[in-house]
């Protein structure tokens, strides 16, 4: 499975430090808890935001930490045989300039800090978030986004993007096709590992189906041959389901009991 993951809100917990340092720097309580921007949270002009970011945007990328499990489920998964491409909108990282280079070289530091490991990182712009990550999903072919900002989630969704939303605040409105709301890196764990083992399953479930057909009517061991072919490069191919993972036998026991009565467990 090749699953995109953004970073800030869901390697982080972004609302979080701007809920801990908005309030020391404007010397002021929450307004709107639920709103996205620092300067919707605290309801302070344009020209104080910047001022703030001035203040807090490097501490933010070098000192704040992870979501707990973050990294530690992120590099299981990878190990799993699963790619794991970081696609993220953060500010400046697609700057030419100097900006740019100390945003990108923060958040690969940040990265190596905190154990995190990457098949790729991929960076959009904050303008042009949304269509630039799903570009970025198409060709990568993402089977799941992880991804927590409700224009970027909905727009994603609208494209036939599965994508698992990170709770927070500031989504609580969001629903609809395409979107499961995840509540921390434990159930995004346990839910891409049940999405692996549903679409094997359905897969088995259909060459089943097929296989029936060809036995009630005129049967041809030629297509036997091939279905059973097909059901053993999904099996051995979805990176899931590998060896590796260490879920071989539990996979084979819900394939056998998906396709016994089709005499085609001979595969596995």
């Amino acid at each position: 499975m090749i699953i995109g993951v953004d970073a800030d809100g869901v390697l982080t917990d972004m609302q979080l430090f701007n809920y801990t340092y908005g309030q020391l720097f404007f010397n002021k309580e929450i307004i709107n808890p639920s709103a996205y921007s620092v300067r919707e949270i605290f309801e302070v002009s344009k020209f104080q935001e910047i001022l703030y970011g001035l203040v807090y945007f490097k501490r933010y990328c070098t000192e704040w930490e992870p979501r707990e499990g973050a990294a530690q489920i992120i590099n299981s998964m990878k190990l799993s045989g699963n790619t794991i491409c970081e696609i993220t909108a953060r500010k400046f990282v697609t700057n030419k300039g100097l900006l740019g280079r100390k945003s990108r070289k923060w958040f690969k530091d940040w990265c190596r800090r905190n154990n995190f490991s990457f098949d790729e990182i991929i960076y959009c712009s904050e303008k042009y978030g949304p269509e630039e990550k799903y570009r970025a999903c198409i060709e990568k072919k993402v089977d799941v986004m992880i991804d927590d900002r409700p224009e970027i989630v909905t727009y994603l969704a609208a494209k036939g993007i599965k994508v698992m939303m990170m709770d927070a605040p500031y989504n609580q409105q969001v629903v609809g096709d395409n979107i499961i709301r995840v509540f921390g890196w434990d159930d995004i764990y346990q839910k891409i590992s049940i999405h692996g083992i549903l679409g094997i399953v359905i897969c088995a479930n259909l060459l089943c189906i097929l296989r029936c057909e060809h036995r009630t009517a005129n049967h041809d061991p030629a297509v036997d041959l091939v279905l059973m072919k097909q059901l053993n490069r999904l099996f051995h191919a979805d990176k899931c389901c590998c060896h590796k993972c260490g879920q071989t036998y539990k996979l084979s026991l819900v394939l056998y009991r998906c396709i016994h009565n089709c005499h085609i467990v001979d595969i596995l």
